[in-house]
């Protein structure tokens, strides 16, 4: 998906892994289970690139059972008319979830099933505002109503904020579907996949979009930091802007950490969304490729 018609040098994997360890080390550090469900959404990329739209689906399915979040491919795949993948993700996720059911039985996996919604609907909430939190819901909750870390500029309803969050989430999607529209008129891209913006962004919608994303989901964004690492590396950094982008966004997103700047700073940045700030600037410059007819 990254490479162009010449191998990247080997440090870039090397920055990536640099610019992206405040996600990938606390998810490491954690035992959390985001980089192995980014194995399957891989090969459902993979798959889907290569016509293998079932295999494609089955796939999505097993990155869907370990958290629903990569079912932001689904409204994509609608829209590019992929229905095989969709109907390949009901059927396998759908015996999946029934699996329970030669234990349990049909009423007493579907009890665990209510259950488990329950235990979320009653926990997720008091958790929206909490600092790790740095998807939209925790930037706008923290920003906009009246939380405990006193950095709110305003105290809007949470009506009024769960309305903002969704209009942003669906205006940067159909941004995602307008970028895709200008695909056509990029020649000779960067990167060997033409659809390398579009699914860079779906990954990191995946934990922007969610009530709770902690900061370690973006391990998503590590195609879009190496995509952007590696134009700039291509171009000698003459692109003065995607330079300064990930400058700002290093800094925001991974050095300020607790090692280095102890932990009164990094808890402020986290109050304060540094990350999703990095992050909304690795969206601008994904972006700026697609509209420059780079990649």
């Amino acid at each position: 998906m990254i490479m162009g018609d010449k191998s990247p040098p080997a440090y870039l994997y090397l920055l990536t892994l640099l610019f992206t360890s405040k996600f990938w080390v606390r998810e490491m550090w954690l035992g959390q289970t985001d980089l192995l469900m980014l194995v399957f959404i891989f090969l459902f990329i993979s798959c889907t690139d290569r016509g293998k739209q079932l295999l494609a689906g089955l796939f999505l399915a097993f990155a869907v059972i370990i958290k629903p979040t990569p079912l932001i491919f689904v409204p994509y795949l609608l829209y590019k008319k992929k229905f095989k993948p969709i109907l390949s993700l009901a059927v396998v996720s759908t015996a999946l979830v029934l699996i329970p059911s030669f234990v349990y039985g049909i009423s007493g996996n579907l009890h665990l099933l209510s259950g488990w919604r329950t235990v979320m609907s009653v926990s997720s909430p008091p958790l929206l505002a909490s600092d790790v939190n740095q998807s939209l819901f925790g930037f706008f909750y923290r920003f906009l109503t009246s939380t405990a870390f006193h950095v709110n500029i305003l105290n809007l309803s949470y009506a009024a904020v769960n309305v903002l969050i969704y209009a942003t989430a669906l205006g940067l999607f159909l941004f995602l579907l307008f970028l895709n529209r200008r695909a056509k008129s990029v020649q000779n891209g960067l990167a060997n996949h033409k659809e390398c913006i579009e699914y860079s962004l779906l990954l990191i919608f995946m934990t922007l979009f969610s009530p709770l994303g902690w900061f370690q989901n973006y391990c998503s964004s590590i195609p879009a930091f190496m995509l952007l690492i590696y134009y700039a590396l291509k171009t000698r950094f003459e692109d003065r802007f995607i330079s300064l982008l990930l400058v700002i966004s290093f800094v925001l997103v991974d050095l300020i950490n607790f090692e280095l700047v102890g932990r009164r700073i990094n808890d402020l940045s986290l109050y304060l969304s540094f990350i999703v700030f990095g992050i909304f600037l690795v969206i601008l410059g994904l972006s700026r490729l697609r509209l420059s007819r780079i990649a």
